[in-house]
């Protein structure tokens, strides 16, 4: 329930994220395995997370927190 709330107050702070800098856009674009699991990410083996999942899941958690307040 605590991680719940922390994620709503973040989410009510929302701010958009700065753009990249020109080196930071020369890594991300050169990247190709996860730096969390490794996985590469080829189409056959990396999932891309939707903003549609993401605002799913957000709901989810701010409803449940809403019910067991």
């Amino acid at each position: 329930m605590n991680e719940s709330k922390i994620i709503d107050e973040i989410l009510k702070n929302h701010k958009d994220m700065l753009p990249l800098t020109n080196e930071q856009q020369t890594e991300y674009g050169a990247t190709t395995h996860s730096t969390a699991c490794g996985t590469d990410f080829s189409a056959r083996n990396h999932k891309f997370v939707t903003t549609a999942t993401l605002v799913a899941i957000f709901c989810f958690l701010y409803v449940t927190t809403a019910i067991y307040s």
